[in-house]
């Protein structure tokens, strides 16, 4: 598991007072073309897996803050 926290500062001048940060995540697992996205409300958890293929999972929770929009 490896877990990433990430800071903003704002080091201007200006006040930020509409600032959106999106992470881009892009699991290819064995053939992307068999692969499928899922997010589980529940668990704040967007996950991959292969249709074709059980046991392999990729996927990235959301631990704290408001919940994420899309």
């Amino acid at each position: 598991m490896i877990v990433l926290e990430y800071e903003l500062e704002n080091l201007g001048q200006d006040t930020l007072d509409s600032l959106y940060l999106g992470q881009f995540n892009d699991w290819d697992i064995f053939t992307y073309e068999n692969n499928a996205t899922f997010w589980d409300s529940s668990f704040r958890l967007a996950y991959a897996r292969n249709n074709l293929m059980s046991g392999k999972v990729a996927g990235i929770r959301w631990l704290y803050g408001s919940s994420p929009t899309f």
